[in-house]
């Protein structure tokens, strides 16, 4: 069977709201709906550039009027004028704050989900019954946080099929993992070694091709279960 599985903002929020249902509202992954009320909840102060850029366009710079913003609008609106107008430096240095200020609350919202601790939340549940039924299983997320690589990554039941570097089908061949000699961050074990041939015969009999979609995340299969491969390089698990 193949199943192919779409996560967008809800599935961050629902791991969210997993762990912290009523308290510490401020934390959760916010939608795209709710990108500035988030900002507004944490206190992030606007750039200067992004204030006069808002302005300009016509936006309500006050909590109400923002938080009756989508985020991905604003995001639109900023690119198109840079783009339409190469000279316009305020437009452009608007939507690189956007962009700054996009990835401070994914960091700041998602980077505490990715914590060894944090077990037993519907994504990676979701993950782990579809695995269990599915012969073949594409993952398609528009999320620029690490939730599904770190629910992999934490579940021996996920990990003894797939590998993290190969985990976007053909295009891990072109991806450069990020390896870090000093430092804190946590890494992934990587299994650069002799590849991922994506075959079954570790659990079940016979063979799967996956088959990467444009814009998924197509997660292999190891043949050894476990997956002991060395950690030869690694991949950041945190956003920095």
């Amino acid at each position: 069977m193949r199943t192919c599985i779409v996560v967008g903002a809800g599935g961050s929020l629902a791991n969210g709201l997993y762990f912290r249902g009523e308290r510490m509202r401020d934390t959760r992954p916010p939608l795209d709906t709710t990108f500035f009320q988030t900002v507004d909840a944490r206190k992030i102060a606007l750039s200067a550039n992004l204030r006069s850029y808002l302005t300009s366009i016509g936006i309500d710079l006050t909590a109400h009027g923002l938080s009756e913003r989508r985020m991905e609008e604003v995001f639109a609106d900023a690119f198109f004028d840079f783009q339409e107008n190469p000279g316009d430096s305020r437009a452009l240095n608007a939507y690189v704050d956007l962009v700054e200020l996009y990835l401070r609350v994914l960091r700041e919202t998602t980077n505490w989900l990715c914590a060894d601790g944090r077990t037993g939340a519907p994504v990676g549940r979701l993950l782990a019954d579809a695995a269990a039924v599915s012969d073949e299983l594409t993952i398609i997320t528009f999320n620029h946080d690490l939730i599904v690589e770190n629910e992999i990554h934490r579940r021996a039941s996920l990990r003894k099929r797939w590998c993290i570097d190969q985990c976007y089908g053909t295009f891990s061949d072109q991806l450069t993992a990020r390896s870090q000699t000093t430092g804190t961050h946590p890494l992934f074990e990587m299994h650069k070694a002799g590849k991922c041939p994506n075959d079954r015969r570790a659990d079940r009999q016979g063979r799967r091709e996956s088959r990467p979609r444009a814009g998924s995340v197509d997660r292999r299969r190891c043949p050894a279960v476990g997956c002991g491969c060395p950690p030869a390089c690694g991949m950041v698990q945190s956003l920095t």
